[in-house]
């Protein structure tokens, strides 16, 4: 008596893990786990593509402003491990003023170069420009001994007894470094004194758009996304959009499958779970 054996319908997959929706996050890990082995589906289910439509015009959702990687341990990981470190470091163009703000009644270039920021700053607040110079040369010191925290790849956000001390054992070795400033680098406050000025004010809504996050920022992200603007910003033609597709390229590149494209968002209807 012969045996049947058992074949899936042809549109039957099984896949260690299924990314939905086209937020960047979602993506880098489905790249990462597509790159350690893990067979690795993403539908992109929401995936607004690279521009939207308003009143007729067809507008860009970028260009994003971004840090260099190289500032930034946790990103040039993992551009590193996805390969992708030399083709984003060709997609991005470097600001020719770091960061350049517009207020109702000011203009200020806030550039690296000590000098080019300390004029820039008597000239328009000239009363506070002495202790915003100082916030913005502390603002520099901490960003340098968060990136010794980060660069000791803490568990971030801790779990668990083991993990918390891991995180305080990093936050101590970086406060013990030649030159550290007083406070940790989790309690950086580096504008404390200088929350009503217009200027500060104006940096924690930039901040906003350098992040896309919701809610108060975190000591850590000010420093670390406000410090890494000072050090040198970058445009990313395309928005994140751009780096998005990069990323996701490497899923399909290492055995892994695509369902959607920019703009044209495929529908997930179903999941079974086994």
């Amino acid at each position: 008596m012969a045996t049947q054996t058992f074949r899936p319908p042809a549109t039957q997959r099984v896949y260690d893990v299924c990314i939905l929706g086209s937020q960047l996050g979602g993506v880098v890990a489905g790249a990462l786990l597509a790159r350690r082995g893990f067979r690795v589906l993403h539908v992109a289910h929401d995936d607004p593509g690279f521009h939207y439509v308003d009143h007729g015009y067809v507008l860009p959702f970028g260009p994003a402003v971004v840090p260099s990687p190289r500032h930034l341990p946790s990103a040039e990981a993992v551009l590193g491990e996805l390969g992708l470190a030399t083709d984003v470091g060709r997609a991005l163009v470097a600001s020719h003023t770091d960061l350049q703000l517009l207020l109702p009644r000011h203009r200020v270039d806030l550039a690296r170069d000590p000098a080019v920021l300390r004029g820039e700053l008597k000239r328009e607040w000239p009363a506070a420009a002495e202790a915003l110079e100082a916030g913005f040369a502390e603002l520099g010191t901490y960003f340098d001994f968060a990136g010794f925290f980060l660069r000791a790849a803490p568990p971030l956000p801790p779990d668990g007894f083991g993990e918390r001390w891991t995180v305080r054992k990093a936050l101590k070795l970086a406060a013990s470094a030649p030159g550290a400033p007083a406070r940790a680098v989790d309690e950086a406050r580096p504008f404390e004194k200088l929350q009503g000025e217009e200027l500060v004010k104006s940096l924690l809504v930039a901040h906003r758009f350098l992040s896309y996050r919701d809610g108060p920022p975190s000591p850590m992200s000010l420093v670390r996304l406000l410090g890494g603007a000072f050090r040198g910003t970058h445009r990313l033609p395309g928005g994140l959009g751009t780096l998005r597709e990069m990323v996701r390229r490497r899923i399909q590149e290492s055995r892994g499958e695509l369902r959607g494209k920019p703009g044209e968002p495929a529908l997930a209807t179903g999941l079974e779970l086994d």
